[in-house]
Parts: C-alpha cells; sequence; structure tokens
C-alpha cells in the first residue's frame, strides 16, 4: 500500500524524487501528498517543475526546482492564488478569518537539496502547535478536495472528545485521494474497506465528478436498504451545496438514487424497476418466494435477447453501488449491462466473508484498510465475535492474506495466531485511550431500565449529547423487540424528554431524534454511541454479519447489552478474548487443524446453500422435518408467510424451535 500520493505535472522528470518520498512515506506510515497545484476549478496554470509537499501536523512545504528565482517566486504566488481560492470558495473566511492572517507559518520554503535527508527534511518542517496542526489538516484539506464543513469544524480547538468527533477533520488518505481522481481505464472500478473507512464519502465525491463532466450523463447510485437509499438521496443536495456545486440536480432525468429494487406502481423507485421500465421487460415485486438474485437473471437474459436484436441502447452512463457485497454477482452484471461507461462498487470486505465470497473480494482496485470511524479495539471485537473466533466452532477461518487484506498485522505463534490493528489517531492524540466497548447485562424480561441507565452515563460523562448522537439497535428477529421499542419510546420522553425515531417505520434518518432500529435499517449510518440489545449471541451467519456491522458504528462507545441468562452464549473464553484486546490491543486465536477448517467450510457451504433457497420451500422443508402432521402443515406455512414474523434470517434451529412453539398451539 502507497502511503504517497503523487499527482505533478512532470512525474518522469521527477520520477528519483517521488521514489523517495513513497519510499520514506511507506516506512513512516506515514500518508504524504506531493502535487504541483491544488485540486481547483481554476483555469490551467503554468506547467513546471516544482512542487510542494504535504503530510499531516507539518508545514506545506514549497519546493524550489527552477533555476531562476523570478520563476519560482511566480510559482509561489500560483500555489497561494489557488487555496486562496478555495478558501474563499467554501466559506472558510467566516470562521477563520483573513487568509493571510490565519495561513502565516503554515508555509515553508525548502530546495531540492533539503530532500536529501528525508528524516531531517520532516523534522525541520514539523508542528507542535495543536492549532497550527489543525490548520495544516485543513490547508491539506483544501488542496486535495476533501472540503470540510467550515461551520461545524470551527475556529477554535474543540474541548471534549464529543466535540472533537463533531468537529472531526474529514482528510483524505492517499488511497482515497488516488480512488477520486485517478480514472482507470476499465469498465467496472472496486473499492473495498472495513466499515468506517469513508467508502460512502468517496462516492460522493465521485458522484460530483461524474455529475460535472458532461450536462447529459445519466447516472444511479444505488444500495440494498433503503433506509441507506434514502439517507443517500438526503444527502446529495446538502453535499453538493456544500460542494458549491452550481448545476442544479435533476431528479430522475439525470441522477436517480434509490435503493436496487423498487416497486411496480413508480417506475424511479429503484434501479432494478428503472431497468424493466427502460427495457419494457417483465418486472417482479418483492416476494418470499422470489430472490433478487432471479430476477436479476431473468431481466439480464431479456436484454441479451434484445441486443441480439439490435434493438438494445444503454440506459445509464455511470451506476454506483453502495454496499455491494449485500448483491449477488447476476445484480453487477446487470448493471453492467445496461451501463455504457462505469460501474463503481464500495463494498466492505468483513462483510463479504458472511456471503458466497471468493478471492476475487480481495482483488478490488483500491483497498481501504484505514477505518476512520470505530476505535481499532472495538473493531476487533467486533469481528471476532463476529465470526466466532473465541468459540469452538467458528463460522470461518481467514488465511494470513485475508487477514492482512483486512487490515490486520498477522503473528504466527505455533498453535496460535496473534492479530493486531495499528491504532489510528481518528480525533486526538488521547482518544484510543477510551473505553470504546462495554459489556452490559440485563437480567429482567426487559431491556428497558438498562438502556436508560447507559443514556444517563453518557449524558454524565458528556453532557452536551444530543438525541441524534446515540441509537438503540435491536439484533434479534422476534416479536419482543418491537414491544420493547415502543415502551422505550415512551422511557425516553418521559425521563430526558427526547423523542425516538423508530427507524423500521420511517425508513429514515432524523438528526434530533434518537434511532431505535432493528438490525435492518442502520447499515450505512454512524453515531457517537450506539447500544446493541441481544438476548443472546445467535448461531446464524445472517446474526453474526449484524452483529459485526452494528458494533462497528460508533465513533465513541460501543455497548452490547445481552440478558443476564446463563444461555446467552457468553463464555469465559469470549470474555478472555475482548480483555486482551482490551488490555493488549490484540487477538490471540488458537489455529483450526484441518479437519475443523474442513467443518468450518463444510457448514458454510451448506448454510450459503439455504440461503439461495427462496423462504417458502426453506419453511417447507423444515415443517416437514419436524413431522407435523400433514392437515396443519400448509395452515403453519401459511401463518409463518402471511404475517410480519421476521424469521427469514433465522438459523434453522431457531426456526425449527419457533415453528415447534407455533404447531403447538394449532
Amino acid at each position: 500500500m502507497d502511503r504517497l500520493y503523487a499527482d505533478v505535472v512532470h512525474p518522469k522528470l521527477l520520477l528519483e524524487t517521488i521514489e523517495r518520498v513513497k519510499q520514506y512515506a511507506n516506512n513512516t506510515g506515514v500518508d504524504i501528498y506531493m502535487m504541483t497545484y491544488p485540486k481547483s476549478d481554476l483555469s490551467e496554470l503554468e506547467k513546471t517543475t516544482c512542487f510542494f509537499l504535504m503530510s499531516s501536523g507539518y508545514r506545506i512545504a514549497i519546493i524550489n526546482n527552477q533555476k531562476q528565482k523570478s520563476e519560482f517566486q511566480r510559482y509561489i504566488d500560483d500555489v497561494q492564488d489557488s487555496i486562496f481560492y478555495l478558501f474563499q470558495k467554501y466559506g472558510y473566511r467566516s470562521e477563520l478569518g483573513r487568509y493571510q492572517q490565519w495561513s502565516k507559518g503554515l508555509y515553508v520554503e525548502k530546495t531540492m537539496e533539503d530532500l536529501n535527508d528525508m528524516t531531517a527534511f520532516w523534522q525541520s518542517i514539523k508542528l507542535n502547535n495543536p492549532l497550527d496542526i489543525k490548520n495544516s489538516q485543513l490547508l491539506i484539506s483544501l488542496c486535495t478536495g476533501s472540503i470540510n464543513d467550515i461551520s461545524k469544524v470551527k475556529s477554535l480547538l474543540p474541548q471534549s472528545l464529543l466535540d472533537r468527533v463533531k468537529q472531526r477533520i474529514q482528510l483524505f488518505d492517499a488511497d482515497q485521494t488516488r480512488f477520486i481522481y485517478q480514472d482507470l481505464q476499465k469498465k467496472v472500478i472496486k473499492i473495498q474497506g472495513l466499515s468506517g473507512t469513508g467508502k460512502t464519502e468517496l462516492l460522493l465525491h465521485k458522484l460530483k465528478g461524474l455529475y460535472l463532466e458532461k450536462d447529459d450523463s445519466r447516472i444511479y447510485i444505488t444500495c440494498h436498504n433503503k433506509i441507506l437509499a434514502d439517507s443517500l438521496k438526503s444527502r446529495i443536495p446538502r453535499f453538493f451545496d456544500f460542494m458549491k456545486v452550481t448545476q442544479q440536480i435533476e431528479w430522475n432525468k439525470r441522477l436517480w438514487c434509490t435503493n436496487a429494487w423498487g416497486s411496480a406502481s413508480i417506475p424511479n423507485s429503484g434501479l432494478y424497476r428503472y431497468i424493466c421500465s427502460y427495457y419494457q421487460i417483465p418486472f417482479h415485486s418483492y416476494s418470499k418466494s422470489f430472490s433478487f438474485d432471479i430476477v436479476c437473471k431473468e431481466a439480464i437474459a431479456y436484454i441479451k435477447s434484445k441486443k441480439k436484436n439490435g434493438t438494445f441502447t444503454y440506459a445509464l452512463d455511470y451506476v454506483l453501488i453502495d454496499e455491494c457485497q449485500d448483491f449477488k454477482p447476476s445484480f453487477i452484471e446487470l448493471c453492467k449491462l445496461i451501463t455504457e461507461k462505469k460501474v463503481y462498487l464500495a463494498g466492505d470486505i468483513f462483510q463479504s466473508i458472511f456471503s458466497d465470497f471468493d478471492q476475487n473480494d480481495y482483488e478490488a482496485d483500491y483497498f481501504l484498510s484505514k477505518c476512520y470511524r470505530t476505535d481499532p479495539k472495538t473493531l476487533m471485537i467486533a469481528q471476532a465475535l463476529g465470526l466466532g473466533l473465541f468459540e469452538n466452532i467458528r463460522l470461518r477461518w481467514l488465511t494470513e492474506d485475508n487477514w492482512k487484506a483486512c487490515g490486520y498485522s498477522f503473528k504466527d505463534v505455533g498453535d496460535s495466531i496473534e492479530l493486531s490493528r495499528v491504532p489510528i489517531k481518528r480525533f486526538s492524540e488521547e482518544d484510543e485511550e477510551i473505553n470504546s466497548f462495554c459489556l452490559k447485562k440485563f437480567n429482567a424480561d426487559s431491556p428497558i431500565n438498562q438502556i436508560i441507565e447507559i443514556i444517563k452515563s453518557i449524558i454524565h460523562e458528556y453532557p452536551n449529547v444530543m438525541p441524534g448522537d446515540i441509537s438503540v439497535i435491536m439484533l434479534d428477529n422476534n416479536d419482543d423487540i418491537y414491544e420493547w421499542t415502543n415502551l422505550l419510546e415512551r422511557r425516553l420522553y418521559t425521563t430526558f424528554g427526547w423523542e425516538a425515531n423508530k427507524a423500521y417505520e420511517t425508513k429514515a434518518v432524523e438528526s434530533n431524534k434518537l434511532l431505535i432500529s432493528n438490525r435492518n435499517n442502520v447499515k450505512g449510518l454512524e453515531y457517537p454511541f450506539v447500544i446493541c440489545v441481544t438476548r443472546a449471541i445467535g448461531s446464524s451467519y445472517g446474526y453474526r454479519n449484524a452483529l459485526y456491522t452494528m458494533l462497528s458504528r460508533s465513533f465513541l462507545v460501543s455497548y452490547l447489552l445481552i440478558s443476564g441468562s446463563a444461555k446467552n452464549g457468553i463464555t469465559q473464553t469470549i470474555l478472555d478474548g475482548i480483555n486482551e484486546i482490551i488490555n493488549h490491543h490484540r487477538m490471540t486465536i488458537r489455529k483450526p487443524s484441518e479437519e475443523e477448517q474442513q467443518a468450518i467450510e463444510t457448514r458454510f457451504i451448506k448454510a450459503q446453500s439455504e440461503l439461495l433457497k427462496p423462504f417458502d420451500e426453506k419453511l417447507a422443508d423444515i415443517i416437514i422435518s419436524l413431522n407435523i402432521p400433514k392437515d396443519n402443515r400448509a395452515q403453519l406455512q401459511k401463518m409463518v408467510l402471511s404475517t410480519n414474523l421476521h424469521w427469514e434470517d433465522l438459523s434453522d434451529e431457531e426456526l425449527k424451535q419457533k415453528l415447534q412453539l407455533l404447531a403447538q398451539a394449532l
């Protein structure tokens, strides 16, 4: 992974320097930017072999590579004029004051000879004042196009850790910057990263560039989850306004943003629905007996036949897909088929582990391993619980290359392996020392009292916390969670005067309300505090994927609130594993034998084959296996399919138990 982002006018003439700076960046693990001019929409400036170097916490070093002093001075003036233009354009003056005064001391002039000793060079331009460091980061963000909302970042240093989260400076690293500005000559471009690596934000920047590229381009941005699609659609106008995009958004003409499926009555309600309307082919509404994979394959067949008949035209110029791991290859193939130029995919590589993935999932064009949202300790705990690494029966086992692709340092220690993640300064020097994961238990039938107590403790530690800073996620898939949600909604109002947003009903984000959701409506969202509630650690792949995904939604603290039952799935081995991560920033995992690895793979393949089967067929098979009288089978299946029981993601064993109880009532 290259830590240097180089964008210079004459790369061949500067090849030796580029390689030396790249080597220093990679050896030190520091992101460095080497640029001729800032990213801006100004007219093309004079070509030159001069350049400037930037890195977080350092002055901007403008490097003289000209013989004539007057030529170097013109170059300095051009760079300063470009940054000043961006400073004015994005409203930084309103918060930071006059550019000349604010930027004083943030620049330094250097020569090519100064670069002979890289260590001494960077040491000579290092900043020590925290406010200067913050301002240098803002300068880098302007130059690289990673523009920040200065009204949120503010001019002064934040006082509390929660303030640091809310005023965090978004600063693209070298890999993220390459994704935005490089133009790869291929049809499908894939970016992979863990939760919290900035994939969605990068898609928005890519979307902006594509939208401004041509006045008649047709672009569709989509995802599987409806609430994430609605969140994206509401973010796009704000993002365009903030990025000073003057072109009006032409919804459903040049730009679409919906989830992937859609409904029969509204042609622009989903990408698949739009495709069916455009090509005049049959559309299938959502059904428990019809998978999205099946309908996509059918659409592909229809469209290919049109191609053979010579009646084919492209429906879109670009498609951008967020959370692409939620889709089967058939949907990606469909998008590629109907898109004239490029399809951009953004996916969570770790969530791919729970799906029908292969080695290609680790071969993205851009891979992001730095998680800027969730504390590394919480991320490790979430992934260990998700894969069952501290349990006798693991859900998956990864190779050394797989672990490294997920951003881990891997150490073989005989019968075990040690996994760790490099700490990242997300908000401050001290933020990695916070207790970012908390396991708590509820001892009664309802977790409501414990949830209220957790919120009280958050308010006590962070008095300026707002309802929209907290989310409560119910991980289980049964009716209890909806009773709990209604009770929690009332308690929030009577205790704190807060309103709740039940996301599974509203399918939207309301920033002034505390979000309460089931596990199906939170993907893509993020909060300073996340409270995940479950009776017991479930065994299904769907549950474990949700557990990982939901625990990694937090900036500051993730709470796992679980029942105090002896059957809650939390063993002493799991507790020991969690404590090792918290105390030593690593996890030591026993290697499975070859027989165990084969058993892990066999279980996974079987689970995947069951997932590919429509739910009604799976339900019928299990009902037959339970020896339920024939006269009751059809009635039992109808009861499950006609009511909103949310049983689709249950494991076979959980489904059997529920069906047996339901059958006894017949």
